[in-house]
């Protein structure tokens, strides 16, 4: 059951895949525009985008300083956009749809990542030691 449900992603990824070729052969091509931003609505920069069909990263560029990045001359089809940057959860969009408009914008926010700290610390003062304790040969 598990390898007809792979298989039938795969076959949607390339349903989507050959629906990009054979727009591209038609000449029917768009932009896809995508503005990054913090939760402050700060644009981000070096931002990675990825676009893919299902798990194919199709192409891929980084945002500029306004945190806007293009990806040119996309095909008519339905895409994911994903977008990571170090100190930030990866964020997307899954199925943007791209119809025969000249071009689509797209926008994203990206959340700081919670960073995670694994120590402990223990903070006490020796004292004298008591004068009736056990000696460790007593325990």
């Amino acid at each position: 059951m598990v390898a007809s449900g792979s298989c039938a992603i795969r076959r949607g990824s390339l349903f989507a895949l050959l629906q990009a070729l054979l727009f591209a052969a038609a000449g029917t091509a768009a932009t896809v525009d995508v503005i990054v931003r913090d939760i402050s609505d700060r644009p981000i920069p070096d931002v990675q985008l990825q676009l893919k069909v299902g798990t194919d990263v199709l192409d891929s560029t980084r945002t500029g300083e306004d945190g806007h990045g293009h990806f040119q001359r996309v095909q008519p089809a339905s895409y994911g956009i994903v977008a990571s940057k170090a100190g930030f959860e990866p964020s997307g969009k899954t199925d943007v749809d791209l119809g025969t408009a000249p071009s689509t914008s797209i926008g994203l926010t990206l959340l700081p990542s919670l960073e995670r700290r694994d120590s402990v610390e223990v903070k006490g003062v020796i004292g004298p030691p008591e004068q009736n304790a056990s000696s460790p040969e007593q325990l």
